[in-house]
């Protein structure tokens, strides 16, 4: 007998939340234990270590709290993670002592290209000279992390004139850091520096949509510390090519229909439009993927100098809702955020939905009722952290909360998105206080993880 779907909204939601853990965590243990997760080499770790750094990491940024400082909302990461906590504040800026003479790769899309533009803003209103940077794909380097400006030092860059890429003496004695960005939005990586896919432009044919990948081993083999990640896959691009608004979604319908490609049990969840998603979601997650960042990380595994770095994944984060509906036409249709399970009116596209369901965790304390969990991506949170320290990878969560309680602080952040503005819900999704709150939590992380390979 065929049993009844549950379609009480509650149910459903700890239902599939279930089998979606479940479901990711297998995946994982399946293929450490059968040996399919190496390539030649199995990179020698030190797991416990490895673990332990990931949950000081996950403790200290999803426990951390909002509080008013002079009338203005700061964030601040629980502070008892670590054994030691050494830097108090202004962490963008004191992160720059452990990092002396060092050499930091950010490689990855273009929340990573954020996270990199947002320590660059903080660095040069510190120190006094610009950090301008030409783009994601054409990202240079920066030398980074030195005094502020004094007279005329820096004339050759203040005037315009060729910056030259300083040398390891020159970080080591000055006490300077080098940054360097590659934009590589699927992290591929091949010794080939003229591999087509680095000098074509490559279209994915499940999806329609381009792949902007740059050479990164290079550089990768040469940093002491490599901040990497790969984002949740997009919805291919003719789920825009519809007559309607809200867009063509049939292939998560063959998805559904096709029992060998459906990862939910169609049996007991409800065939609702909302679940078709999640399930599509899963199905990139794991079919697509997973593999994909498998290929990177064997090729990180097998190559000492990149196994000699310190090496971070950092975690992505998801589309708000108030973002995402600024601007949006009436006729858009719009679901219940799934994974928000603090606002009941938090609305969302298909498009964003799909993104986060690949996404946003709710990771929430019963005596903090009243905040709503700006959380990392759901499903690549329960699979990496299994995955990535076999490689020797740190996975650094950025559960940042998304705003302060609204019924204490409701004035200070209810301004909505004007609709003039140009809105990009990825690279530029809260208010100023909520990029103070990914900086802090990044930076703060980073800095006890360094402090902690003394």
């Amino acid at each position: 007998m065929r049993r009844q779907p549950i379609r009480d909204y509650e149910s459903p939601t700890l239902l599939i939340k279930g089998m979606v853990d479940k479901l990711l965590e297998e995946t994982a243990l399946n293929l450490i234990l059968s040996g399919d997760l190496f390539g030649r080499t199995i990179p020698t770790v030190d797991l416990t270590k490895l673990l332990a750094h990931q949950t000081s990491l996950s403790c200290s940024v999803r426990g951390g709290k909002w509080h008013l400082r002079s009338n203005q909302p700061v964030f601040s990461p629980r502070q008892d993670c670590f054994p030691t906590w050494r830097i108090p504040a202004n962490f963008s800026i004191r992160i720059c002592t452990p990092l002396a003479g060092k050499k930091i790769l950010f490689v990855g899309p273009e929340t990573t290209y954020y996270i990199h533009s947002l320590w660059l803003n903080s660095l040069e209103s510190h120190e006094g000279r610009p950090h301008n940077c030409l783009g994601q794909a054409y990202c240079v380097f920066h030398h980074i992390c030195r005094s502020p400006v004094n007279g005329s030092e820096d004339l050759d860059i203040l005037i315009g004139r060729k910056k030259k890429i300083p040398s390891s003496f020159m970080l080591s004695s000055t006490k300077s850091s080098l940054l360097q960005y590659v934009l590589s939005t699927t992290l591929y990586a091949s010794d080939d520096q003229h591999d087509p896919a680095y000098t074509f432009p490559v279209i994915d044919s499940r999806t329609g949509v381009r792949s902007h990948n740059n050479y990164w081993l290079r550089r990768a083999r040469k940093a002491d510390i490599i901040v990497m990640n790969r984002g949740p896959l997009p919805a291919p691009a003719w789920s825009y090519d519809s007559k309607h608004r809200s867009g063509n979604w049939s292939f998560i319908d063959d998805l559904w229909y096709k029992h060998s490609r459906a990862y939910l049990d169609t049996e007991i969840v409800a065939d609702y439009f909302e679940n078709r998603l999640i399930n599509a979601a899963l199905y990139a997650t794991i079919s697509r993927f997973l593999p994909s960042v498998i290929r990177s990380l064997r090729v990180i595994g097998e190559d000492p100098d990149i196994q000699s770095s310190l090496l971070v994944w950092h975690g992505s984060w998801f589309l708000q809702s108030s973002c995402t509906k600024a601007g949006q036409l009436e006729d858009v249709s719009s679901s219940r955020e799934f994974w928000e399970v603090n606002d009941r009116n938090a609305l969302i596209d298909p498009w964003s939905f799909y993104y986060n369901a690949q996404g946003a965790s709710d990771v929430i304390e019963r005596h903090h009722i009243f905040y709503s969990p700006f959380t990392i991506v759901y499903m690549h949170d329960r699979l990496l952290p299994l995955i990535l320290p076999h490689f020797n990878v740190v996975y650094l969560p950025l559960t940042v909360r998304s705003r302060p309680p609204p019924k204490q602080w409701l004035g200070l952040f209810s301004r909505p998105l004007p609709l003039s503005q140009v809105k990009d819900c990825i690279r530029n999704p809260w208010p100023n206080y909520g990029a103070d709150g990914l900086e802090i939590a990044f930076f703060s992380s980073l800095a006890n993880m360094i402090d902690g390979e003394k």
